[in-house]
């Protein structure tokens, strides 16, 4: 924080314009102020804004398809490690049905058989334009 000396703000012709109080003007500057303000400039951007709104709403297909889908409603057992099996497992399962709709032209078209294949096939693919789904 810079806080100017009383005598300099006194002296200051602008002073009418910013101090409001007797003791001067003080202004907050944070260690990383320029990344802050690179943030906050990215944040007006039509994209930005866009991708926020999209975000809000993501999430909540996935959980809401877990819950009515995949019986993620209630917990199957008691205890925290039971229960984060399941939430894993289900997540798994999530994953596993993307990743068929991903390939599912490609599957077809190369005539793969067998789900060692699949995994082969998507092990040496491009991986990274499927979002999935982490817990």
């Amino acid at each position: 924080m810079y806080k100017a000396e009383k005598r300099k703000c006194k002296a200051c012709k602008l002073r009418s314009q910013c101090a409001g109080g007797e003791a001067g003007r003080s202004v907050i500057r944070y260690d990383r102020q320029d990344a802050l303000d690179f943030a906050l400039a990215h944040l007006k951007r039509e994209k930005a804004k866009m991708s926020i709104k999209q975000r809000k709403t993501y999430p909540e297909t996935i959980f809401g398809e877990a819950k009515n889908y995949h019986g993620l409603r209630r917990a199957i057992c008691r205890g925290l490690d039971k229960v984060t099996i399941q939430a894993l497992l289900t997540s798994t399962v999530q994953n596993i049905k993307r990743l068929v709709k991903y390939y599912q032209d490609k599957i077809t078209e190369k005539g793969l058989l067998s789900l060692k294949q699949l995994y082969y096939y998507m092990s040496y693919e491009s991986c990274g334009k499927i979002q999935l789904v982490g817990i």
